[in-house]
């Protein structure tokens, strides 16, 4: 009798080493969604609105920076809208320019990325293919320089990086910095109109 109950216990051990070999496995996915583009568009667009202005003489060191070109500037500030102007504005030969009113800081919203997120804002610097240039095109009239652009973030930093809202909006300041021309390769004066220049400002994660 003992030896029958040890064979049934044994048999019994290897029934159940059996069935616990018979773990099953399973494929399931992984997902990942790509949101690479942030909208950024112009809600605002940044002016230095109406001036006065006349073209410098194109030499050097008689304004009161001295080694610096004869152009006077004018200044739109990003973050308080403040227009100032400087050097050249009262030395002659040093050319002139006045603010007579209209000037805007510019706007760019940004929609659609993700919510809370942090951008950080790069402001390319101008070049003289950024110049305001007159609507007739015409060679001969002087340009408007576009010396210095300025980017910054509306929000509590106002600084280089932008931090979203829950929605993934937010604004970026635009201002900057103008000057009269000294190029002697423009024979002609300023003539009233429209001149037109542009810019770049680039956000990323």
């Amino acid at each position: 009798m003992m030896m029958k109950n040890l064979t049934k216990l044994t048999l019994g051990a290897l029934t159940l080493s059996f069935a616990a070999a018979q773990a099953n496995a399973e494929t399931f996915n992984a997902t990942a969604e790509i949101s690479n583009a942030i909208s950024l568009t112009e809600t605002t667009p940044f002016s230095i609105g109406t001036v006065f202005i006349t073209k410098a003489d194109g030499t050097i060191g008689d304004n009161a920076n001295a080694g610096a070109t004869d152009a006077a500037q004018i200044n739109i500030d990003a973050l308080t809208g403040a227009v100032t102007t400087g050097n050249g504005t009262t030395d002659t030969g040093d050319g002139a320019v006045t603010p007579l009113g209209g000037e805007q800081v510019g706007v760019l919203t940004v929609t659609g990325a993700a919510p809370f997120a942090d951008l950080v804002i790069t402001a390319t610097t101008p070049t003289a293919a950024n110049d305001l240039v007159h609507s007739s095109a015409n060679p001969a009239i002087p340009t408007i320089n576009f010396l210095a652009l300025t980017a910054i973030a509306d929000d509590a930093d106002n600084g280089g990086t932008l931090t979203l809202d829950a929605s993934g909006n937010g604004n970026i300041l635009i201002g900057g910095e103008f000057g009269a021309s000294d190029r002697a390769t423009f024979t002609g004066t300023y003539a009233d109109g429209t001149y037109t220049g542009t810019y770049s400002v680039s956000v990323s994660y």
